[in-house]
């Protein structure tokens, strides 16, 4: 219980004794009332995160918001809300996700005045054709553009906002989405390292992740409901144009520091009902606070020399004990109409094609749609590149479509595909259920024809010079690939479920459905050896070097040798798979059900990667290897469906080098206590590392020499906060991580 004394020194009592009870009770039930009133006013979930963090700034002054007395800036769980406050600077920042009908008038009278803002927005919003012209207009102005979340996401519970209602790697997938998004008007995390969360509602969790992915997080200054100016009539928290412009004026003359620093946040597009928009104010209220003497800066210059991480560097992250598995990194993504039915290259360019019939066809390195048609067919294959374009089968009609989205050539009266066409070595292949024949690509003349009934559940299997496919009867068929003819067949003991050949046609690898794997001598017919890998069918067989990659029906992975089967490792798969692995940047690559990428290590098979896509897998995974342009990468394209609104979204996918520090114990500390750092890094070749010390005052010694020892033990004597500085190198990448660590003697620890 509070004494008389220490209530004086609140405010809450002047005088008299008597009243001290009840004001005592007053004080703690009317914040709470004023919360239960608030927020069944802000009861529609768009705009409770506007206005609801300056209320609880008032009722609750005691929530985790703080001054950093070195850099200057106000926190709040992790983000900054605003910058110093001894210069009469303030930043506007206007979010936008569905709405922007009122950029050009907000443009103009930014132009006018030769004022710069900051524009965060989302990958909804960039991905809208009719703002495209806008978003350059921001750039070429010289205006901050930055990310505001690829999806606009709720990041938190709106009442428990400590409880995260999103996992890490749905977080970073979706950051990752909304930068692929700003990759496609040349920006990146370098030109744009701060992020503003959705909603404009986050927590320390949330704070962090955003750390981890090298950027800084930066929310509003709350106080002058600006923020408010999306709300409707109906809505019962909803503002004017006049009050919120009123309230913004009366802030700066009641509050010590004025604007200064402030982080002043608008939208540029509100829904059709708010006819009160209240951007068009916006020139005179520019012209108003820049009478009283403050100038208007982008939030970079803002926060410029505040504390902020040096360009270059991988934050670090403390870890709660849970491992840490890399993901790999979007490099773009880009929408299309309709449900993706494939997806491939094409020299420098990429495919994809969608119901009905549309094709699509894009720049490998950013994206950019060059060239569509729409031939109006439902496609009964996935399309596949030949020498002079891309083939596409509908019915027994083929079409040869070139890069630049033209019908080169159409054939008829072809055999009703089972699988897609192959065209090698001079002769396209169309393998039917009861029909089969070669061509030639460029006239269409027929080579060879053949009536053989093929199982259309197995995928053929290619050599140099022959095709073997598996007959309805389940024998296997080794077919002349020149004269269409059979040169041997092959009865295996059981059914089949996939087939792989040798490249020089010594032997072929046969998977059974019953978890059988054999490798079958084709001049000795017969099986030079033979695995059981369980009961569970075997789906899918990847060759690696050496060694054989096997994929079960179960979700098992399995690497065997090659030449003798003996099994080198085993891993299970924790999600059920879908479509065909293959290999990426040194990992296998899995596809699986619920949007998600499992990489595994070729040589010792461990989870080494863990991916969540922006949405669900639909067709087969892609290929582009790195042209020989500098700075261009290999790059995995993966094709998804949202159904509800039936869009397709193609995500270019990359492996960046990523690094991770672990503190055991966790910060904070007391002084004495031995603390061990540990770096988990991903996308290096044999690193070393290096630890650095940077000390409350700023300066920062070397504490450990390059070694390939990734664990340092720290004994702190003294208070203080620290920032362990970590470098990773090994003869190509350098890279650099930091960690704060808190060293007190006042701890708040929880029971």
């Amino acid at each position: 219980m509070p004494t008389d004394e220490s209530l004086r020194q609140t405010g809450v009592i002047t005088g008299q004794k008597s009243f001290s009870r009840c004001l005592i009770v007053l004080k703690i039930i009317c914040p709470l009332l004023l919360l239960l009133f608030s927020l069944q006013l802000e009861a529609s979930e768009p705009g409770r995160g506007c206005c609801f963090l300056a209320f609880r700034q008032a009722a609750f002054p005691q929530e985790k918001i703080s001054q950093r007395p070195g850099a200057k800036l106000t926190i709040e769980e992790g983000a900054i809300i605003r910058g110093p406050l001894d210069k009469k600077r303030l930043a506007l920042v206007l979010t936008a996700d569905t709405y922007g009908e009122g950029l050009p008038s907000v443009l103009s009278a930014l132009e006018e005045r030769q004022i710069k803002a900051s524009f965060f927005l989302t990958g909804n919003f960039l991905r809208q054709p009719e703002f495209s012209p806008l978003v350059k207009r921001m750039i070429k102005d010289g205006h901050y553009v930055g990310a505001h979340s690829d999806r606009h996401l709720l990041y938190c519970d709106w009442d428990l906002r400590q409880k995260t209602l999103v996992s890490r790697s749905e977080f970073l997938s979706d950051l990752e989405n909304n930068y692929a998004g700003l990759a496609r008007f040349g920006l990146d995390k370098n030109t744009s390292p701060y992020f503003l969360p959705p909603y404009e509602w986050y927590n320390q969790q949330i704070a962090d992740w955003t750390r981890e992915a090298g950027l800084v997080l930066i929310n509003f200054t709350p106080g002058t409901s600006s923020n408010a100016d999306y709300t409707t009539p109906a809505d019962s928290n909803y503002l004017s144009s006049e009050e919120i412009y009123r309230r913004i004026i009366s802030y700066e003359k009641s509050d010590p520091s004025g604007l200064n620093g402030f982080i002043l946040l608008i939208h540029p597009g509100t829904a059709p009902d708010r006819t009160d928009k209240f951007y068009n104010r916006l020139g005179q209220l520019l012209d108003e606070l820049t009478a009283l003497g403050y100038s208007w800066v982008r939030i970079d210059q803002l926060l410029a020399g505040a504390g902020q991480e040096k360009a270059g560097q991988i934050p670090g992250k403390v870890s709660a004990g849970k491992a840490f598995i890399p993901s790999l990194s979007t490099v773009w993504s880009v929408e299309s109409p309709g449900k993706i039915t494939g997806l491939g290259c094409l020299g420098e360019r990429i495919f994809w094609t969608t119901e009905p019939g549309q094709v699509f066809i894009a720049e490998a390195e950013s994206g950019e749609i060059k060239n569509s048609l729409n031939l109006k067919v439902n496609l009964v294959q996935p399309p596949a590149a030949g020498s002079s374009g891309l083939w596409l089968a509908a019915g027994s009609d083929l079409w040869l479509i070139d890069d630049k989205g033209r019908v080169a050539r159409k054939m008829s009266g072809l055999p009703d595909l089972i699988h897609r066409p192959v065209e090698q070595d001079g002769r396209l292949y169309l393998i039917g259920k009861s029909n089969q024949e070669a061509r030639q690509p460029v006239t269409g003349e027929i080579i060879w024809q053949t009536s053989f009934s093929v199982d259309p559940s197995v995928l053929p299997a290619w050599s140099s010079s022959s095709i073997f496919w598996v007959a309805a009867t389940g024998q296997i068929l080794k077919i002349d690939q020149k004269t269409g003819k059979i040169l041997d067949e092959y009865q295996p003991e059981e059914k089949i479920s996939v087939l792989l050949s040798e490249p020089e046609e010594k032997a072929l690898f046969i998977g059974t459905v019953s978890g059988r794997l054999l490798k079958y001598d084709l001049a000795g017919k017969k099986a030079s050896w033979s695995v059981k890998l369980g009961s569970q069918r075997v789906e899918q067989l990847l060759p690696g070097g050496k060694y054989l990659y096997v994929l079960t029906s179960g979700a098992m992975l399995y690497k065997l040798r090659a030449r003798g089967g003996d099994l080198d490792g085993w891993q299970p798969v924790p999600a059920r798979l879908f479509g065909r692995p293959l290999i990426f940047s040194d990992e296998l690559i899995v596809p699986a059900l619920e949007n998600l990428l499992f990489g595994f290590e070729l040589k010792s098979i461990q989870n080494s990667s863990r991916t969540v896509l922006p949405g669900d897998l639909a067709v087969d995974l892609a290929l582009k290897p790195a042209s020989r342009q500098a700075g261009s990468k290999d790059l995995l394209l993966a094709g998804l469906y949202n159904e509800h609104e039936n869009r397709s979204l193609v995500v270019a996918l990359t492996r960046e080098p990523q690094l991770f520090i672990e503190a055991s114990p966790l910060s904070p500390q007391p002084p004495g206590e031995r603390i061990t750092l540990t770096v988990r890094a991903s996308g290096f070749s044999r690193p070393k590392f290096e630890f650095y010390l940077r000390s409350p005052d700023g300066q920062e010694k070397l504490k450990r020499k390059a070694s390939t020892s990734n664990n340092w033990s720290w004994f702190p004597v003294k208070e203080g906060e620290y920032t362990i500085i970590v470098k990773v190198s090994d003869k190509k990448l350098t890279r650099k991580a930091e960690l704060s660590y808190n060293i007190t003697r006042i701890l708040n620890r929880e029971k």
